[in-house]
């Protein structure tokens, strides 16, 4: 009796410690499952982050397209002090004498900036040289008043001299017309820039609307004034162009000899799709097409921010002196792209005209 307990004991304690094997190899089992499923689920992970590496190596890609990249930008640095007497108009005889020296080329991975603003902090003026490869520098100088900026175009490096100690600049890539970088609120926006002796301003705008345009003045004038650059609706694959508002003519608008002109600001507000373009007489009485600017939010009033540039100057890309004899034509056209409404809204063409010689 005593050998058949003992034996049953042994077979139960046998099972007991087979139980345990089996529990045992489950537990391992789930365990080796819990890191398959967690092995998978990095492997997954990085499988997504590889898919978005291919992407933005790739050509094309939208991930490679949306990418930000930082703009260029000196900070507030100083400006060398060089005053020259006679005048302190005079330039400095070699544009190596300029006391303040920035190679853009060779802060920017050895490629020049298309657009570039510069900016005068103060409490001094600014002269400036722009150069546009590592020999050929602008001789003629720009001027800067303080709080004043002025777009700079493929700009390779820029020599600076200012008529004060302890001057600042800005030298940021993009062109901007907002006040020393203010936020863009309403009151801060709407700044124009700071005009020279030798500049104004010319605007060129184009209103379509249903309404009447005519101000009636109260007596005892009895005067009725249209706004010139008023015209009803624009038919579905029209073309219209803006007039200029100090003449009341529409384009296009003759450069004086001897003047270049610069857009600085585009301020659009359309209720259907439109393509905007933009015109230079090269060749008398022939147009040569320089830009396009379409838009497709179709139905929603699109408004650009006042005072976002758009980049021309016919001083860089056209009359580095200044139109020839006769000057040259300037002309924009906005076309209705909207196969079945008529486009009312409104466009402003902001330009500066600057006399050169």
């Amino acid at each position: 009796m005593s050998s058949d307990r003992d034996s049953s004991n042994n077979i139960t304690i046998s099972q007991k410690y087979l139980d345990k094997i089996v529990k045992l190899q489950q537990d391992q089992e789930k365990v080796r499952q819990e890191e398959y499923a967690l092995l998978r689920e990095h492997l997954g992970q990085m499988n997504i982050l590889l898919s978005e590496l291919v992407k933005v190596t790739s050509t094309g890609s939208t991930v490679a397209a949306t990418k930000k990249i930082i703009p260029f930008h000196t900070g507030s640095q100083l400006v060398g002090q060089l005053v020259i007497p006679p005048s302190i108009d005079t330039p400095p005889p070699n544009p190596d004498d300029y006391p303040t020296q920035i190679n853009i080329y060779a802060q920017n991975d050895n490629k020049p900036i298309q657009h570039m603003t510069l900016i005068d902090d103060g409490p001094g003026e600014i002269f400036f040289v722009v150069g546009y490869s590592e020999t050929d520098v602008n001789r003629k100088e720009g001027h800067l008043n303080v709080n004043d900026q002025r777009e700079l175009f493929n700009v390779y490096q820029i020599r600076m001299r200012s008529t004060l100690p302890e001057t600042k600049f800005r030298l940021i890539e993009g062109i901007f017309r907002t006040g020393s970088f203010a936020p863009n609120t309403a009151a801060n926006v709407v700044i124009t820039p700071t005009v020279q002796s030798n500049e104004k301003i010319k605007q060129f705008s184009r209103k379509l609307d249903i309404a009447d345009p005519v101000i009636s003045i109260t007596p005892p004038q009895t005067a009725n004034f249209i706004l010139p650059s008023f015209a009803t609706p624009l038919p579905p694959g029209q073309t219209i162009q803006p007039v200029d508002t100090e003449t009341g003519v529409p384009m296009p608008f003759i450069i004086p000899e001897g003047h270049i002109i610069e857009a600085f600001s585009l301020d659009v507000n359309f209720n259907t799709d439109f393509t905007i373009r933009f015109y230079v007489e090269i060749i008398p009485n022939r147009y040569t097409l320089f830009e396009i600017f379409p838009s497709s939010n179709r139905g929603i009033p699109l408004n650009f921010t006042v005072n976002m540039a758009f980049p021309f100057s016919t001083e860089f890309q056209i009359d580095p002196t200044g139109a020839p004899p006769r000057g040259r034509g300037l002309l924009f056209t906005i076309t209705n792209d909207d196969p079945f409404n008529n486009m009312v809204g409104g466009a402003d063409f902001n330009t500066i005209l600057r006399k050169l010689r």
